[in-house]
């Protein structure tokens, strides 16, 4: 061991003069550079004192700009300081809420722990409605199967309608009808005269228009400015080949609005009426339409608003 200390301490002793010496050398290379460096500073700062000596109404201006930032800079400090204090209050308000989010949280533990059966039971609908939505599709073709069918029957239907129409029109134009008016029949004419009492008018159709006596009529004026629009009844009393008589039956149209000469309007073959259901018409009656009322047409009772 003594040996090794022997050959090992020489080296050390010499690497560590080595690193002395070359410390000196540094320490002398800084001394100069520093007195290179204190030449040019001198230089720098007697620059520096001509270029103050030469501006000093800029230093003047830059020691206003100093202080007005020193006094913004005192107030943001303040501000600073009054932000600290609202952290710390925030802070303290935050450690109060701490106890509150725990009960948060245990509440919303509970709630997952509920919803677990339910989330189980959604898998299971779903499922389910997979099921169903397959299901769907297979009735769904049906369907479309069953529409095309349907599809074809309307269209040979609408052929067969077709030909029915065809086959109706030239029957029924080959079919004489006897030569008076029926039933709910409609007919556009002018009042030729009427009496100034209002008791009938005269109308300009009679036999060969079908016309017959004792046939009754609902009329209804169409001039857009008539006076009433309530429909009125007319029965035929006086019927000759071209024109006829029609009196007013009472109890129908507004009174005292009258049919006046030169009127256009709509009569209608309606039922017959007897006296009985005149004087009753009009009243509130809740029992069931005598046979005779049977006869007359529900547009034949109707007024026009």
């Amino acid at each position: 061991m003594a040996g090794i200390a022997f050959a090992i301490v020489p080296g050390i002793v010499a690497e560590k003069e080595k690193r002395s010496a070359d410390r000196k050398d540094s320490i002398e290379n800084l001394k100069k550079e520093m007195v290179v460096d204190e030449n040019a500073s001198k230089l720098a700062l007697a620059a520096v004192f001509r270029e103050i000596s030469g501006h000093r109404e800029a230093i003047d201006d830059a020691q206003g700009t100093f202080k007005e930032t020193k006094e913004k800079v005192d107030f943001l400090e303040s501000e600073l300081a009054k932000v600290a204090e609202e952290l710390k209050e925030a802070e303290a308000e935050s450690e109060e809420l701490v106890p509150s989010r725990l009960d948060a949280q245990s509440k919303l533990a509970e709630v997952n722990a509920r919803l677990e059966p339910l989330k189980a039971n959604a898998n299971g609908i779903s499922a389910k409605r997979q099921g169903l939505e397959e299901e769907l599709g297979g009735v769904q073709k049906d369907n479309q199967a069953l529409q095309a069918k349907l599809d074809k029957l309307i269209f040979a239907r609408e052929q067969i309608l077709v030909d029915f129409r065809e086959r109706e029109k030239f029957y029924r134009d080959s079919i004489k009808t006897p030569p008076w008016i029926y039933y709910a029949d409609k007919m556009n004419v002018t009042v030729t005269n009427a009496r100034p009492s209002g008791a009938g008018v005269f109308l300009p159709v009679g036999y060969q228009d079908g016309m017959k006596k004792g046939m009754e009529f609902l009329v209804r004026r169409t001039a857009p400015d008539a006076p009433s629009r309530r429909s009125r009844r007319l029965r035929a009393t006086l019927v000759q080949s071209n024109y006829c008589f029609a009196e007013e039956i009472p109890g129908f149209g507004e009174a005292n609005v009258f049919l006046q000469v030169d009127e256009k309007i709509e009569i209608e073959r309606s039922g017959d009426s007897t006296q009985e259901d005149v004087n009753t018409f009009g009243k509130e009656d809740d029992s069931s339409p005598t046979s005779s009322e049977s006869n007359v047409s529900s547009d034949a009772i109707a007024t026009d608003s």
